[in-house]
């Protein structure tokens, strides 16, 4: 069974709010680093006919390694929530910092898409909500710890049933691991 949801509008006179990402800024640094705090800005207008009508709804804010929205390679940065309706020709500026995911190098695309989860009716217009960057942007690896157990020793048991377990814990990674670690024994 296929269920289809059809809607008919006269072509002579479509009336609909049309929400647009407008004016998305490009990344300007080209030190980020995993981790780190990324700030964006944007703005969304409603290029439609009418006013949205609904009073609220969600900007989503993703990266990808390529400019294609929703195939499957999006990490959500952030869920921005739009409070007021928005009459035609008017728009809205968001400025927010993000952080990037740890241990995600490489180079990405900004995203944002406008009522992501298509709260403002736009009948035919819900094909243009998603706007890219013209270019990606790098993304180092941050420096990061890498505790290790090395030289584990354990010998016993003695006359009492007692072992003396014996390691060093040793930092390969490239950053400064923060004090006051804990080290676990599991005994299996």
């Amino acid at each position: 069974d296929y269920v289809l949801d059809v809607r008919s509008v006269p072509t002579s006179s479509i009336n609909f709010p049309n929400l647009r990402v407008t004016q998305l800024d490009e990344v300007a640094s080209a030190t980020l680093k995993t981790g780190d705090n990324l700030s964006i800005s944007y703005q969304v207008s409603n290029v439609g006919t009418l006013g949205t009508g609904a009073s609220s709804w969600v900007d989503r804010v993703v990266i990808s390694p390529n400019s294609v929205y929703g195939d499957g390679d999006d990490i959500q940065l952030a869920l921005v929530p739009r409070s007021g309706a928005l009459a035609a020709g008017q728009s809205y500026p968001v400025t927010r910092n993000v952080v990037l995911p740890d241990g995600l190098p490489g180079s990405y695309y900004l995203m944002v898409r406008t009522d992501s989860a298509n709260a403002v009716d736009e009948a035919l217009f819900e094909g243009d909500n998603t706007t890219a960057t013209l270019n990606s942007f790098p993304v180092g690896l941050k420096d990061y710890p890498d505790l290790v157990i090395e030289d584990l020793n354990v010998a016993g048991p003695d006359g009492s049933g007692n072992y003396d377990i014996a390691w060093k814990l040793a930092n390969r990674g490239t950053a400064s691991a923060p004090t006051g670690q804990e080290t676990r024994v599991q005994v299996v």
